[in-house]
């Protein structure tokens, strides 16, 4: 695998400095020598592992790493985010690209009724993640997929039905089981999920 570095292809694994950064699957994986631990799919799920020193002394979208969730969601300045639009934005790296948008829009975000989201919940689509007989079900035990299972129903259905949400919802179920050491069966098919992200049928 190759990751491009200041425009140039560099074949994995490289290490720069106190980094190191390897591939585990179609995964680029970079970790410092701190064990700061990052997980990349390279198309739309990040994973961060922080080792324990790290405790209490961190800030920004992912929190602040001090075992309380309730006061994660702060600004920059110490003060409560009002709403998920501005402490997303407040965030945002300067220089970042303006063409990353942000939120939902004046629209607002789409709502999916209890009837609408059926479809998804079955053992053909997100119901996969909560099948206790399915490739994921040694992972149960390690990490709950009910959060999963919720946020792949909303993709889907707010996406209509878009089978490359599901592929990214099951994907990052995976990546999530496998950093906590549990292991998932094989769910990919050449019909389903291809794992070539530029395949015809993802």
């Amino acid at each position: 695998m190759q990751v491009t570095v200041d425009g140039e292809a560099v074949a994995l694994p490289v290490a720069v400095g106190h980094v190191r950064v390897t591939a585990e699957g179609r995964n680029v994986i970079l970790q410092t020598t701190k064990d700061l631990r990052l997980l990349f799919d390279g198309d739309a799920h990040i994973l961060i592992s922080i080792p324990s020193p790290f405790h209490g002394r961190v800030c920004g979208l992912c929190g602040n790493f001090n075992g309380n969730w309730s006061d994660d969601f702060v600004l920059p300045s110490g003060a409560v985010a009002p709403s998920v639009d501005a402490f997303g934005a407040a965030w945002r790296v300067p220089g970042s690209s303006q063409s990353c948008s942000e939120g939902c829009g004046p629209a607002g975000c789409p709502v999916c009724l209890a009837e609408e989201t059926a479809p998804y919940e079955s053992l053909n689509a997100c119901g996969r993640l909560r099948d206790p007989n399915g490739p994921f079900s040694a992972c149960h035990a390690v990490l709950g997929p009910s959060e999963y299972f919720r946020q792949c129903v909303y993709d889907l259905c707010a996406h209509k039905g878009n089978s490359t949400f599901l592929c990214r919802s099951l994907a990052a179920y995976t990546a999530a089981c496998q950093a906590a050491g549990s292991a998932v069966k094989p769910w990919r098919t050449d019909s389903f999920c291809r794992e070539c992200p530029w395949a015809p049928g993802r």
